[in-house]
């Protein structure tokens, strides 16, 4: 779009020329910057530098203590302690310092107080309690100090299990998020039922994802078989309680506040949306190879005539996102595919975003480059090789490496932003504020 202005001044009054050419050049300047391609989402997020600190798991000449086998759950601490649980035959949770040292394990193996059988869950909550999930006992949840010394066994109400919940979440609050599987034949919203555990007595509720449906209103209607790279909905119940969602085949997430019951419907407010970037083309090669698994997955588990979907030819803007304690929001966009060994792999890129406490969802809020919305953005970080983020602080990230036989190792990374980086996120925010 062109954008035409003639004038002319008397040639008595110079002064006043010179003063409207002024005006009138910044504001097609201005023009110009909200018409180009870049203005509409920002610059292109800068680097983080990633430096490993510590690894857990993979040398098998370490300690046992610091062997993992196979990790079901991860939460770090408020004072700088995480917390492990292996899913190895003994189902150990362990405690380590921050440094990667360890501090000892949690518990044992029974069904009396402060014992398990099936860990599989736990997170801190606001006071510095920490809540552990037991599929073994799915009728009770035990609660620990940050220690890691035994406080109360709360039993649940009749009626609500834990067993079969693995994308139950807890929030600090300490409400248990349980989801209810919304009908997969329509496109409805997503239906948690609550429970409060720092009070067992309280009433249950269920908390309705109003709006999250209207993202992609088939994104529920799971395909009986599903192709690499297929766009999904991915939803999370967020640390205090709100509601994220983002539809992958888009580099943008939405932010909500659950309704409970049949409260009236609200809108999704628009957190972030990602950077300007091309679209990453599935190479020929792999599409062919990842055909032939589909057709040899179908022809051995499926009856005649199910359908073999096609592999999309580019892939969605987003793997997905999480949201951690410390008020991250980490998002995984897809990278180009290269050849590894007898695999197709991509690197693991990880986008950084602060949600701003004082940030509501009337859409206000700082933005930086790279991304609008109420999450302002702190950079990019990539690793070699498959990683899937367990937890991020501001200045520390920890993934979990799995190598190409499946070893898995918990990795620590220190990351910075670069006075380059920090000057560029500060341009950034300005020029959004600007444009809004």
């Amino acid at each position: 779009m062109g954008v035409f202005l003639t004038f002319s001044a008397p040639t008595s009054m110079p002064g006043l020329q010179s003063r409207i050419r002024a005006i009138l050049c910044s504001t097609l300047a201005a023009l110009a910057a909200a018409c180009s391609p870049d203005a509409e989402h920002g610059a292109p997020l800068p680097q983080l530098s990633a430096t490993p600190e510590f690894s857990l798991g993979a040398a098998l000449d370490a300690p046992p203590e610091r062997q993992l086998h196979d990790v079901l759950d991860f939460t770090v601490l408020d004072d700088g302690t995480f917390w492990v649980i292996d899913g190895s035959e003994t189902r150990l949770i362990r405690r380590f310092a921050p440094d990667g040292a360890f501090l000892g394990t949690v518990s044992r193996a029974g069904d009396g107080p402060g014992e398990f059988r099936s860990p599989f869950r736990m997170s801190q909550l606001d006071d510095g309690r920490v809540v552990m999930l037991d599929a073994a006992r799915p009728d009770r949840v035990q609660i620990f100090d940050a220690a890691g010394d035994w406080l109360e066994t709360v039993a649940l109400a009749p009626g609500v299990a834990v067993e079969n919940a693995g994308d139950l979440a807890l929030d600090r609050r300490g409400q248990l998020w349980l989801p209810m599987r919304p009908d997969p034949t329509v496109g409805v919203d997503p239906v948690w039922m609550r429970v409060d555990l720092t009070n067992p007595a309280a009433p249950i509720d269920t908390a309705v994802g109003y709006g999250v449906a209207r993202l992609r209103p088939d994104a529920w209607r799971e395909p009986e078989v599903r192709a690499p790279y297929t766009p999904s909905l991915n939803v999370e119940v967020g640390p205090n309680g709100d509601v994220w969602a983002g539809w992958t085949a888009e580099y943008r997430v939405y932010r909500m506040r659950p309704r409970d019951g049949a409260a009236p419907d609200v809108a999704l407010e628009l957190a972030l949306e990602g950077p300007p970037e091309p679209r990453v083309t599935v190479p020929e090669a792999e599409r062919r190879e990842a055909r032939a698994a589909l057709e040899a997955v179908v022809a051995d588990f499926y009856g005649p005539g199910t359908r073999v979907p096609a592999v999309p030819t580019e892939k969605p803007r987003l793997r997905e996102f999480i949201l951690t304690r410390g008020g991250l929001l980490v998002a995984r966009p897809h990278g180009p595919s290269r050849r590894d060994a007898d695999e197709w792999a991509e690197p693991t890129l990880l986008d950084l975003y602060r949600i701003e406490p004082a940030a509501e969802l009337d859409g206000s809020g700082g933005s930086a480059p790279g991304a609008r919305g109420t999450a302002v953005a702190l950079g990019r970080i990539e690793l070699i090789g498959e990683h899937e983020v367990l937890d991020a602080r501001e200045g520390r990230i920890w993934t979990l490496f799995r190598d190409s036989l499946g070893v898995e190792s918990i990795r620590s990374y220190g990351w910075r932003e670069s006075e380059l980086a920090a000057a560029h996120s500060a341009t950034g925010r300005v020029a959004a504020h600007a444009a809004r």
